[in-house]
């Protein structure tokens, strides 16, 4: 089964900046990575979690009762 979210994410990082930012060593690469993780989780708006940054989303859910959270249903066995 392919994971469509992962695969949109890796090449989002590959080709808008690891590729870009021209990475020639594992140093560099570890550094890329810290500050991808940090854009990613903190400043990238995801259309699915209504144009938040992942961090922003599970703010928001935290207030919420848990009867009150937004669900999805990842698949449906039944139908």
């Amino acid at each position: 089964m392919e994971n469509g979210s992962a695969e949109n994410l890796n090449s989002i990082v590959k080709n808008m900046y690891l590729k870009p930012w021209g990475i020639r060593t594992f140093k560099e690469l570890q550094q890329a990575c810290q500050e991808l993780m940090y854009v990613n989780n903190y400043q990238r708006a995801i259309e699915q979690l209504g144009q938040l940054s992942p961090n922003q989303f599970e703010q928001l859910i935290a207030k919420l009762h848990p009867d009150e959270r937004p669900k999805k249903v990842l698949y449906d066995f039944n139908n």
